[in-house]
């Protein structure tokens, strides 16, 4: 009910950012535009396109509207305040109890103030929490918007004379003659050009905030927050380093590295990452999480037992009970708080702020993807000077659409019983030739088997052929229609979220004068998934696939392809992640360190996937509540969470 709130926001308008800067964006030479079209391989198309206008130099700096910033500023604002609830939560003696903890818990997300308590560690952090908080929410905005107006027209019943029969139907009625004029067209641009325009405002700040008095717009480096998103979309992560180390396959060094990499996943595994206040997740919790966020930030480590500073959060507090040999500690300072990428952060030293709010170092196949689809769309919207073209567009809804894909797969009952029925006949006839159809569904059935078989064993080995399980599908064509159709809801949101972005670059275009997209194949192909009158109309998802020239199950499960590689380390994250569960303690240091033999098998100890129901990232249970002493509460005022949901 808080998303009805968006409809009362004003949005400012795209661009306001940053002063006109059009005369020299025409400078690009042609040479620097076909250095920048030419990435060496699949995975560097997203690293280029998710980075590419998030340095700050000089330059940029200096192009920034202080208006612009305001308005912008007001609209996170605005969105945050929108999120929760209007009233007060709590009443008597709860109030008088909460008036008590430190205010730092008591805000949504730790922010530091000019009377900081005092620490080892600079506190340098400021505001940016909060406006990580903000991204959030408004790229959700996003993505939400398109899944309620895809849902509204979906799978309506009609009752007829003759029966009843469920209905799918063009969300947008007005899009094939009004294009990028139709008003629902124009409303979801403006909230992903807001979107994308509240990015903007956050690389500067942490670029003022997070670079101490001096800051330093060098301009060579990208945003972490871009490189984050791109190795979110690859599926690089810490995790598929544990495949070498095991077994003692790691020097000093790098063990330190994944120790500390496993230590802070065990908490982020227990971090709330919502995007609404609205009192389901209880105030006690809320002030935990804002403790850990205020633990993390100011880097305190695991010694820092000062006075008035929050302890060590349960989460990993849990990782060094009964461990024998003792963990090494974690130092303070630890990680970086530099707000652009280079060769060790974020990717191989854990930034910070992204550690405290959790999200940007969630594993693709733990997003809700709706919210992953609409920061990325917003994101490559970033660049002024290099617009996405049909190509990008495509490129980046082919991968989101094939992560749902494997979403479903190895998500307990992420779709329904292979036992159900086929696809609709309706949506069958002209779209799938029977041998084509053959094909698929034997090819997804490997892959779901090797899915499966990855996730119920706990294998961290990302470079791996195809896995077969004891399990055989009975009827590939049934798992290939049940697939279809849970991928199907998400395969609509997907097309409405690139009308709106290929709007929103049209329209740059036009205000920049520039001749409109050269017709290519892609261009065609793109024109053909966003006209609806196919895409929009069937209950088939696999057929969106199709039509998008997204991967087929066939092509995913050749293993030398690049689908291959990147769906393995999907998977490869998702277990790193389930690995952790941070009030019980679980993680990956038993693979790094040499643990007494209690006689329990390593894979038994270490998988949390059962072969009926399995945890998932993206859906965990009330089992994280447990082991939680009724004391805690008197220690709100340090005592961090662990146990969230």
């Amino acid at each position: 009910p808080l998303c009805k709130q968006l409809s009362n926001i004003l949005i400012p308008r795209d661009g306001c950012a940053t002063l006109n800067d059009a005369e020299d964006s025409k400078a690009e030479s042609d040479d620097a535009k076909a250095e920048k079209k030419s990435p060496s391989n699949f995975e560097d198309v997203f690293q280029r396109l998710l980075t590419r206008g998030t340095c700050v130099g000089k330059k940029e700096s200096g192009s920034y509207s202080e208006i612009g910033q305001k308005a912008l500023a007001d609209f996170g604002s605005h969105l945050m305040q929108a999120m929760a609830v209007p009233w007060d939560r709590s009443t008597g003696s709860r109030k008088k109890k909460y008036r008590r903890w430190h205010p730092s818990i008591q805000r949504w997300d730790y922010e530091e103030e000019d009377d900081s308590l005092t620490s080892e560690a600079p506190t340098t952090v400021r505001s940016i929490l909060r406006l990580f908080r903000q991204q959030h929410i408004a790229w959700a905005a996003v993505g939400h918007s398109a899944a309620a107006s895809e849902a509204a027209v979906r799978g309506v019943e009609e009752v007829l004379p003759f029966g009843s029969f469920s209905k799918t139907d063009e969300p947008w009625p007005g899009y094939e003659s009004g294009k990028d004029n139709d008003p629902m067209v124009q409303e979801l641009t403006r909230t992903m050009a807001g979107a994308a325009g509240l990015l903007e405002v956050l690389i500067f700040e942490m670029s003022v905030q997070l670079s101490g008095t001096t800051p330093d717009f060098d301009g060579s480096e990208p945003s972490a927050i871009g490189k984050c998103l791109a190795d979110i979309l690859c599926g690089y992560s810490w995790s598929i380093d544990m495949k070498a180390a095991q077994g003692g396959g790691a020097n000093l060094m790098e063990r330190e590295r994944l120790t500390l990499w496993s230590q802070i996943t065990a908490l982020m595994s227990a971090m709330p990452c919502h995007v609404a206040r609205d009192g389901m997740l209880s105030q006690r919790h809320e002030a935990r999480a804002a403790a850990a966020e205020m633990w993390v930030s100011r880097g305190l480590g695991t010694n820092s037992d000062v006075s008035g500073e929050p302890p060590v959060p349960l989460a990993v507090k849990q990782l060094f009970q009964d461990a024998t040999p003792r963990l090494p500690d974690i130092e303070p300072n630890w990680g970086s708080l530099t707000p652009f990428a280079n060769e060790d952060s974020p990717s191989q030293i854990p930034f910070r702020p992204a550690v405290a709010t959790a999200f940007l170092y969630m594993p693709l196949l733990a997003w809700d993807l709706n919210t992953l689809a609409g920061a990325v769309f917003s994101s490559i919207l970033l660049d002024r000077n290099e617009f996405p073209d049909s190509e990008d567009i495509l490129n980046c809804a082919r991968l989101l659409i094939t992560g749902r894909m494997i979403q479903t797969l190895i998500t307990p009952h992420g779709f329904d019983s292979i036992d159900g029925m086929e696809i609709d006949e309706e949506d069958e006839e002209g779209r799938w030739d029977q041998t084509e159809f053959q094909k698929e569904g034997e090819a997804l059935a490997k892959l779901y088997s090797h899915c499966r078989t990855r996730v119920l064993m706990g294998s961290m080995d990302s470079d791996g052929n195809v896995m077969y399980g004891g399990s055989v599908v009975p009827s590939p064509a049934n798992l290939f229609g049940n697939v279809g159709r849970s991928i199907l809801p998400f395969a609509r949101s997907i097309i409405l979220m690139m009308r709106a972005c290929s709007a929103a670059v049209k329209n740059r275009n036009r205000k920049k004068g520039s001749d409109t997209e050269v017709s290519s194949n892609s261009a065609k192909i793109l024109e053909s998934v966003l006209s609806g009158t196919e895409t929009m109309t069937t209950n088939d998802g696999m057929f969106i696939v199709k039509e998008m020239k997204a991967p087929l199950p066939s092509e995913i499960i050749v293993n030398s392809g690049h689908w291959w590689r990147i769906v393995n380390r999907w998977v490869t994250a998702a277990i790193g992640l389930e690995k952790h569960h941070g009030s019980r303690g679980k993680s990956v240091l038993q693979d790094l360190y040499s643990f007494p033999d209690s006689g329990e098998d390593d894979d038994q100890k270490m998988s949390v996937f059962d072969s009926q129901s399995y945890n998932t990232p993206v859906a965990r249970t009330k089992e994280n509540h447990e082991g939680i002493s009724s004391a805690e509460s008197s220690a709100l005022q340090g005592t961090a969470t662990g146990n969230s949901s």
